[in-house]
């Protein structure tokens, strides 16, 4: 490698995957148009504590009474999305007599079993966690929600993907296991009691706004009048509340998170294609890189390779980041070894024009121009490599 010889023509960003989106009101972005659906559809439905008398169109979903958690709350909104149970009326009751005319019943009775549509896990027995296509979860058995999310969730993710984000489908199993991980486990731990840390420590600050919390002040308080309408009413908040986030994960993964990977994986493959395979070059700041370079290095059996990432900024200078050891380390591979200098200190130290800072931990740097940038990672590595 020649310092300064081998930098690559300036290069000419391709989005090749344009996304369709089905009709969405004027003016309205698909983040609202996915909210209203959601919203739409849990106002919609009946609640109540007992079966109305005589026969019954709809079918029911069966939960517990009394105070109600985050899990149940997203079984329920989870299975109004399905096609089988979108028209379901829910019935909160602890009566087995009751539970059992239900069609399906989740976080309540002592069964888990999916050929009749009992989704409890709170039984001595039950020792399921989640094993998707590319990940298998030990730290956390499933709650009502986890069950739920097991059974329904591929097919609610490939429904969602048709309606809002066709050119999203290719990738059901890699948004399957994302939002297992990035959403569901912590339901299911919550609920299960499962520590998010192991060993002895001791918390330095509480967080008191989770989405469990915030299902948890719905609940009618101590001191205030309680019935079953209220409860009920309380109940289909939750449920709103908890589905909506989720599908809010599901859309950004979808339009945003899904749109990235694409241009991190062609970088890693343009970058596997040139003199410099140890840089990627992405297409702008704020792109979320560093979990699909992660994923894509493994998928190619080139796990450490990747030395730098490489982006222009809006005022046309670029940045140049170290890759991290390791997702949400602070150790790069390889950090800049010009730290804590800026602009004609830099310049001189390093012997490259325009440079305007490198960060003191070296995880970071900035040049005037895409060519003094690629030649920031040509001369670092030349450097720290002899």
């Amino acid at each position: 490698m020649t310092i300064g010889k081998d930098i690559p023509p300036f290069p000419q960003f391709h989005h090749s995957h344009s996304f369709t989106l089905p009709f969405i009101p004027f003016g309205m972005s698909t983040r609202q148009a996915v909210m209203r659906s959601v919203t739409q559809r849990i106002e919609s439905v009946h609640i109540t504590s007992a079966l109305p008398e005589g026969v019954f169109s709809r079918k029911i979903i069966g939960t517990h009474s009394g105070r109600f958690h985050c899990d149940e709350a997203l079984a329920c909104g989870l299975l109004l999305h399905t096609p089988v149970y979108e028209q379901s009326h829910i019935i909160r009751t602890r009566n087995p007599a009751l539970l059992e005319k239900a069609d399906v019943v989740v976080d309540v009775g002592g069964v888990y079993d999916h050929s009749t549509a009992r989704y409890d896990h709170h039984q001595p027995t039950f020792r399921l966690k989640m094993e998707t296509p590319r990940a298998s979860y030990t730290a956390t058995r499933l709650s009502s929600a986890g069950l739920i999310y097991l059974h329904y969730g591929r097919a609610l993710i490939k429904e969602f993907c048709q309606q809002f984000a066709p050119d999203s489908a290719e990738f059901i199993d890699v948004l399957y296991d994302k939002l297992y991980k990035d959403f569901i486990e912590h339901v299911d731990a919550i609920d299960n009691g499962v520590e998010q840390c192991s060993g002895v420590f001791e918390k330095l600050y509480h967080i008191p706004n989770t989405l469990a919390s915030r299902i948890d002040s719905l609940n009618p308080r101590w001191n205030e009048e309680i019935s079953d309408e209220i409860a009920n009413c309380a109940f289909q908040k939750a449920i709103l509340l908890a589905t909506g986030e989720f599908y809010a994960r599901l859309e950004f993964l979808c339009m945003s998170w899904i749109p990235a990977r694409r241009l991190v994986v062609q970088a890693f493959e343009d970058a596997q294609k040139s003199k410099m395979p140890e840089v990627i070059i992405i297409s702008g700041g704020g792109l979320p890189w560093k979990e699909h370079l992660f994923d894509v290095e493994k998928e190619k059996d080139l796990v450490g390779k990747t030395l730098y990432c490489m982006f222009p900024e809006v005022t046309g200078e670029w940045k140049i980041i170290a890759v991290p050891e390791k997702l949400g380390g602070f150790a790069n591979r390889l950090p800049l070894p010009w730290k804590g200098l800026r602009d004609d200190e830099l310049d001189k130290a390093s012997g490259i024009s325009g440079c305007i800072f490198v960060h003191a931990s070296g995880f970071i740097g900035g040049n005037r121009t895409f060519e003094g940038a690629f030649e920031m990672a040509q001369r670092s590595m030349a450097v720290q490599r002899k």
